[in-house]
């Protein structure tokens, strides 16, 4: 017989379940025990007991379990993932002509962070409450408020060039998080700052356009050049391929400088001197900014073979 009157101030209990369940209560009452004051570690100069050294302060309130804990694990840096935001934007890329009218549609995505990495973040302990949202293009701010949220910036002109949307977020400090000991760890805490998120750009370009035929092609205009058959984003192709043609006419920004035509034949003969060079200034899409435009015109002596290749390169 377990006599624990001494222990427990209790009877004396013969039985066996009501011995057991008498024992976890004093287990538990000792597991709970706590230091009452700070307790500094003196192991001799350079002692360590497992996660204990010398120096080390067991601080009051240190229970029984922190203390095994501190004997059989080595504190650790308590692993932290930083709060971040991105921004998407629609339509986005570099595939939209100056002068088209858009409307931009931007979607955040706020990250708050927390203990952990990978796919094993604890939030509980991530970024605080958001104090300030904005949505800025270019340096103008279109959008701001506390809460984190989509965003159509409408009717938007495409420019020659790029425009850039961005995101940012101010957040409080977060909890302070417990390291592996399970005591806080103060020096862990996310705390609350401004984050910003990379550039969405939406990119615009002016066209380059061509055609071939057998009677005469306006190309005086800008409306004669944007009226032409063929046309592309960007850059003119290094290879045209002609019809039975008499006639060519092919335009692109000045800004692009002069070109070299060669036929693609077996002689790749250099023809780029039958071809009569003028300048007009082209519009955008919907009328948008004229530049000016090489225009490259010819009026052969006699029609190109059914699939006559030109080939195209930029001067340099």
């Amino acid at each position: 017989m377990l006599d624990l009157n001494a222990m427990t101030g209790r009877v004396v209990v013969r039985g066996k379940v009501e011995r057991t369940r008498i024992v976890r209560e004093v287990i538990k009452e000792i597991g709970d025990a706590a230091t009452e004051s700070d307790i500094t570690v003196n192991l001799g100069a350079g002692g360590k007991v497992g996660g204990l050294k010398t120096g080390d302060v067991l601080p009051k309130g240190t229970t029984l379990d922190s203390f095994i804990r501190r004997l059989v694990q080595l504190k650790v840096a308590t692993v932290m993932t930083q709060p971040s935001i991105r921004l998407s934007i629609s339509p986005s890329g570099n595939n939209h002509e100056c002068g088209e009218v858009v409307d931009v549609a931007c979607t955040p995505a706020f990250s708050r962070g927390g203990k952990g990495s990978g796919g094993s973040v604890d939030g509980t302990y991530g970024a605080g409450a958001v104090t300030d949202f904005s949505i800025k293009r270019g340096a103008e701010t279109i959008k701001q408020g506390t809460t984190v949220e989509n965003f159509t910036d409408t009717e938007q002109t495409v420019p020659d060039g790029n425009i850039s949307y961005s995101a940012s977020v101010t957040y409080a400090d977060g909890q302070i998080p417990e390291d592996n000991m399970g005591e806080p760890d103060p020096s862990a805490q996310i705390k609350g700052k401004t984050i910003t998120s990379p550039a969405a750009t939406l990119t615009g370009h002016r066209k380059v356009f061509w055609q071939d035929g057998n009677s005469a092609i306006a190309h005086a205009s800008s409306s004669d050049i944007r009226a032409l058959a063929e046309s592309q984003l960007g850059i003119l192709p290094q290879t045209l391929t002609t019809g039975v043609s008499q006639y060519v006419v092919i335009a692109y920004p000045a800004s692009l400088g002069n070109i070299t035509i060669k036929q693609g034949n077996a002689s790749d003969a250099d023809i780029t001197g039958q071809f009569v060079k003028t300048t007009v200034q082209v519009e955008g899409a919907n009328g948008y900014q004229p530049v000016d435009y090489n225009v490259y015109s010819l009026e052969a002596a006699s029609p190109f073979a059914d699939g006559t290749p030109l080939k195209i390169s930029f001067q340099s």
